[in-house]
């Protein structure tokens, strides 16, 4: 928490430690080039993801769209970490005191860091402040809008493959901007408090966990009639219904990643604030704060796991994997004999994408 004398003006800062030295020397300065290293090593796994996105499209357009602008956000959040970066090693001072400043939130005046006089390089930090808190909270509720989106498609199961509805993804990002940028703003200020602006976080996964609880009984319910017979589904319908529940199932792995991404690092800065739990050493402090930066790596390989020909084609980001996988299948899986007069299968395509070629057919 920081205050601006001359307006007496409070913000409350996403950093657990500022004007901290000791990162400018020592082991210290190692660990600070590896955050660097694997932040390079996070926009990497990003963008590649993306990029396998567009090249095989296992789902609906709204859907795509929705993940690879929820990953590509995270661009916004390390641009204001990398502005915040030399106001926690002291590189730039606030004030003229040389102590490190160790806290996350605290109404106590002994805690907060009195500007006397506000100069221009305070204004960056609270501007890349803003950034941070934008980007926390979007992927709080972003993760809640792919669920919102998967209802639509179980209510418009006619001709919801068949059709773009751009208003759907368009509709859901510009009301979770408009309200995650004015709840950021409310944060920043210190408005909220510290028990409302964390509670976002446990309210909104409590409701996506239970979205997606209800949304996956209701496809599987759909699915197990398509069994029956005598169902009245259109053939559009059912690949609708299984399109849905396949990709609730992908999409287990990912929630339970994504939620505990969120809840767990949340949970921790409650206990420090509430002292249930002693301050962290300096190295635990930085892991804690880099988990918001370095998640996407987990979830991106989450995601690309999902899906054979999405783990095929990510994995090739491994250097020299092509070459250790040939020489794996040659010694692991041998050609078996073939006796003369039989034929071999060929292996299954991913089930996502004879959906979508069927569906082209059918329609």
């Amino acid at each position: 928490i920081i205050r601006l004398k001359s307006t007496n003006s409070t913000f409350w800062l996403p950093i657990y430690i500022m004007n901290d030295t000791s990162f400018q020397s020592g082991p210290y300065l190692v660990l600070l080039i590896a955050e660097l290293i694997l932040y390079i090593a996070t926009g990497v796994v990003i963008c590649s993801t993306v990029r396998i996105f567009l090249k095989i499209k296992l789902f609906h357009r709204n859907m795509n769209i929705m993940k690879m602008l929820f990953l590509c956000q995270w661009f916004e959040a390390i641009l204001a970490k990398l502005i915040i970066i030399p106001y926690q090693i002291g590189y730039i001072k606030l004030t003229d005191s040389p102590q490190p400043f160790v806290s996350w939130w605290s109404d106590d005046n002994a805690e907060i860091i009195v500007i006397e006089k506000a100069s221009p390089i305070v204004y960056p930090l609270i501007i890349a402040s803003f950034l941070v808190w934008h980007y926390a909270y979007s992927m709080i509720f972003g993760i809640l809008n792919l669920g919102i989106e998967r209802i639509f498609a179980s209510v418009m199961l006619k001709d919801y493959e068949n059709t773009r509805r751009l208003w759907i993804p368009i509709t859901l990002l510009c009301s979770t901007h408009i309200i995650t940028g004015v709840f950021s703003y409310l944060v920043l200020i210190n408005y909220t408090g510290f028990y409302i602006g964390t509670s976002p976080c446990f309210v909104n996964s409590g409701l996506t966990f239970l979205m997606y609880i209800i949304v996956l009984k209701v496809n599987k319910t759909r699915r197990k009639k398509l069994e029956c017979p005598g169902c009245d589904y259109s053939l559009a319908q059912q690949f609708q219904i299984k399109e849905n529940y396949r990709a609730l199932k992908l999409a287990k792995n990912l929630l339970i990643v994504v939620l505990c991404a969120m809840s767990v690092p949340c949970a921790l800065l409650i206990l420090l604030v509430i002292g249930l739990i002693p301050s962290f050493k300096m190295i635990l402090i930085h892991i804690m704060e880099n988990s918001i930066y370095l998640n996407p790596i987990i979830i991106c390989t989450v995601l690309m796991f999902s899906s054979t020909v999405w783990r095929d084609e990510y994995l090739k980001l491994i250097p020299g994997w092509k070459r250790f996988r040939k020489v794996g299948m040659f010694i692991v899986r041998p050609r078996p004999h073939v006796a003369p007069g039989t034929s071999t299968t060929p292996p299954d395509p991913d089930e996502g994408l004879v959906y979508f070629e069927q569906l082209k057919k059918s329609w």
